[in-house]
């Protein structure tokens, strides 16, 4: 606790800190309290942050300025944090792990391929009173990425509750993007603000696709550049309910003919939700 790691370069994964547990092991699940993971740089995932086979609790945390230099498809993910099938192998199957994020600011990191602030595989994280800002991703998912797996259905959804995730950038997925890894990602978001986050391409605030599951409650997406929500490629199942949507189901963007399984609950609004002050972060 207390510390900061900086500059860090790994020529894999990893720059500032990997957790990492060998297969027959006791996962390694280490608690990371009040501290910096700043500057770093990977060469692959996790240039801040990278866990596999492991999990991790990192509490009261900043993570910013971490930069992946390639460009793989399949390892450039996760600038700032990047998990990667937490799962305990001690034990032939494995038991599905929950990392838990609470009270971390993700800001200002970068990546080539997905998640510029956040990325997970196959994995059921909790991120909880997190602000993810000002990242950015060439492809998708400037704020953050998830993707799904064979073990995707164990553990229930990625929580996302009382979360921020504003001013990140991307060509799909400004805010959010879901990203196939041979199966659907699932996740719930909860008391989650999504805005002024913006796209080349699709999914200003959130882009879906690939047999991916999303429920949102009590949340907010508004504000997002060019559009509020967009859902291609495969099915895709989306709830909502007491949401703040802009524009309403109007502002839901159907690319390449996708077919949307949508829950549109009774208690959605398109009313300006009336920010404090935006421009200086305040919402």
């Amino acid at each position: 606790a207390g510390f900061t790691i900086q500059n860090g370069y790994a020529d894999d994964k990893g720059g500032g800190i990997l957790i990492q547990s060998n297969w027959g092991n006791d996962a390694a699940t280490p608690t990371l309290r009040n501290l910096k993971i700043i500057n770093n740089n990977a060469r692959n995932g996790g240039a801040g942050l990278y866990i596999t086979n492991g999990s991790v609790r990192l509490i009261d945390a900043l993570v910013s300025g971490n930069t992946i230099t390639s460009d793989d498809d399949y390892h450039a993910w996760g600038a700032g944090i990047y998990v990667n099938y937490a799962v305990d192998h001690a034990a032939w199957g494995g038991e599905s792990l929950r990392p838990l994020f609470k009270n971390v600011i993700i800001s200002n990191n970068y990546t080539p391929r997905a998640g510029g602030g956040f990325a997970s595989i196959a994995t059921h994280s909790d991120l909880i009173d997190c602000v993810i800002k000002n990242n950015t991703s060439a492809y998708k998912g400037g704020g953050v990425a998830i993707g799904g797996d064979f073990n995707q259905g164990q553990g229930g959804p990625n929580l996302f509750k009382n979360v921020l995730i504003t001013g990140n950038t991307a060509y799909y997925g400004g805010g959010f993007s879901t990203d196939s890894h041979n199966s659907g990602a699932q996740a719930v978001f909860e008391n989650v603000t999504i805005s002024d986050n913006t796209v080349t391409q699709d999914g200003g605030g959130v882009y879906i696709s690939d047999n991916s599951e999303l429920e949102f409650l009590n949340s907010i997406i508004w504000g997002n550049s060019s559009d509020q929500l967009n859902y291609a490629y495969s099915d895709v199942s989306i709830d909502i309910d007491y949401c703040t949507i802009e524009d309403g189901l109007s502002g839901f963007v159907n690319n390449d003919g996708a077919n949307l399984n949508l829950t549109w609950g009774e208690n959605n609004i398109a009313s300006n939700p009336l920010f404090l002050d935006a421009s200086s972060g305040d919402y």
